[in-house]
């Protein structure tokens, strides 16, 4: 009942750690942060315009109201001014649209491992065991979808530019300071991991 009452959905993106290396943007400084920004911003912007498209062909959710939803200090309150009246005039079809999902399986599976959810790449190249039919395992390497890439485009990838930077090679601090820039963007929650070195104290954590 709750489902059909709300019809909340997760639209989220992948890849946003090869994303930012692709766009030679370091994940861990302000222009990386900026462009993950604009990104989630466009994401938000559509999500919403397309909602208000489907409750004008199959109706609002059952639970909307129009002025409890846009009230001051929700979510919907926030979004831009056009957007607002066409979810006063229409209604909109879900009641939370965004969430940042960790994808790991679906980056590796079907988006050739690109980097997932809203992370950046743990490593660029790794070992992996695969269990086959006969029960024996096959030992294959698998390789960051920006990283090979770049290689293949010529890159040395033993000398990396810059803005190739991974999980392990920042702060705590400026993982936070991803999910910081995006979260505003998103109406419901994001998956997000802070890597810390093996010699990370408590005080660290």
């Amino acid at each position: 009942d709750e489902s059909q009452l709300k019809r909340r959905i997760g639209v989220g993106f992948t890849g946003m750690g090869n994303t930012l290396a692709m766009l030679c943007l370091r994940y861990d400084a302000a222009e990386g942060r900026e462009m993950a920004a604009r990104i989630a911003t466009h994401m938000r912007d559509a999500a919403y315009r397309a909602s208000v498209a489907l409750a004008q062909e199959k109706g609002a959710f059952p639970k909307f109201d129009a002025d409890g939803y846009l009230a001051p200090g929700t979510f919907a309150s926030r979004l831009p001014d056009a957007i607002k009246k066409l979810i006063r005039k229409h209604g909109i079809r879900n009641s939370h649209l965004l969430s940042i999902a960790p994808t790991g399986t679906v980056s590796l599976a079907f988006a050739d491992n690109a980097s997932n959810g809203i992370e950046p790449p743990f490593s660029w190249m790794y070992k992996r065991k695969k269990r086959v039919s006969d029960g024996s395992t096959i030992e294959y390497a698998v390789e960051d979808h920006a990283w090979r890439t770049y290689r293949e485009l010529g890159g040395d990838v033993n000398k990396l530019p810059e803005y190739f930077v991974s999980a392990l090679e920042m702060s705590a601090t400026d993982h936070i300071a991803m999910m910081e820039a995006v979260q505003p963007f998103v109406d419901t929650a994001i998956s997000k991991t802070v890597n810390l070195p093996n010699e990370a104290s408590i005080g660290d954590i």
